[in-house]
C-alpha cells in the first residue's frame, strides 16, 4: 500500500503547478466577486480542481514511466480515485471557506447550506465516476477531447443547479430528505459508493487492455 500512497503524493504535486490558475477561479467564482450567485464556485471550483488533477500526468512520457513501475495497473487506477476524492474534499471545503469569507467581508449573517454543500460533493463523486473510465478507456490521444466535453458538462450542469435551487420542487424534494434523513443519507452514500465502485472496475478493465 505504500506505492499507492506515493502515487497520490504524486498527483498534489504535479498539481502545484496550478495552484495561482486555481486561487484566480476561487475568488472570481466565490461570494467576494460573485455577491448575487453563492453557487457559482461549488459548480465550476470542483470541476477544474478535479480535471486538473487527473491530467496533471496525462502526458505518453509520464504514462510509460508509470506503467513500467513493479506496480500493477489497478493499483494505479485506484491511486487516481483516491487522489481525486481528496481534491474534490478539498475543494468543496475551499468553496465552502470562500463564502464564508464572503458573507463575513459584506457583512451577510454566516450561513452553511448543507443541501447545496452535500450535493456538489455527491455530483463531483458522480462526474469524476464518470469522467475516469472515459480518461482510461480513449487514452492520451483523446483526453483534451474529455476536457473540453467535461468543462463545457460543468458549465451546463451550473446552470441546472441554479434553476434547481430556486424551484419549488427542489424545494419539495429536500423536505421529503429531511423527513428521513436517516434513510436518505444510507441510501445517497450507497449508491455513490455503487457508482464508485462500478466505475473503478471500468477502469481497471479500460486501462488493463490500453498498449501505451
Amino acid at each position: 500500500m505504500h506505492s499507492i500512497g506515493g502515487l497520490m503524493k504524486k498527483d498534489f504535486l504535479l498539481i502545484r503547478r496550478f495552484i495561482w490558475l486555481l486561487a484566480i477561479y476561487a475568488v472570481v467564482f466565490s461570494g467576494i466577486m460573485q455577491k448575487e450567485n453563492h453557487t457559482l464556485i461549488y459548480s465550476l471550483f470542483p470541476g477544474l480542481l478535479l480535471i486538473l488533477g487527473i491530467s496533471s500526468d496525462s502526458q505518453r512520457s509520464a504514462q510509460q514511466f508509470l506503467v513500467s513501475l513493479p506496480v500493477p495497473r489497478n493499483r494505479l487506477v485506484l491511486s487516481k480515485y483516491l487522489s481525486s476524492l481528496i481534491l474534490v474534499v478539498a475543494a468543496v471545503l475551499i468553496a465552502t471557506g470562500m463564502n464564508f469569507a464572503s458573507d463575513l467581508l459584506y457583512g451577510h449573517p454566516v450561513h452553511l447550506d448543507l443541501m447545496l454543500i452535500v450535493g456538489t460533493f455527491l455530483s463531483m463523486v458522480i462526474f469524476m465516476s464518470i469522467y475516469l473510465p472515459f480518461f482510461y478507456w480513449l487514452g492520451l490521444k483523446g483526453f483534451q477531447v474529455v476536457n473540453v466535453v467535461m468543462m463545457i458538462a460543468i458549465m451546463v450542469a451550473n446552470g441546472v443547479m441554479t434553476s434547481l435551487l430556486t424551484a419549488s420542487d427542489f424545494r419539495f424534494l429536500q423536505d421529503r430528505f429531511l423527513e428521513q434523513p436517516g434513510l436518505s443519507w444510507i441510501f445517497l452514500i450507497l449508491l455513490t459508493l455503487l457508482v464508485s465502485v462500478i466505475s473503478y472496475l471500468i477502469s481497471c478493465r479500460a486501462f488493463r487492455t490500453r498498449d501505451l
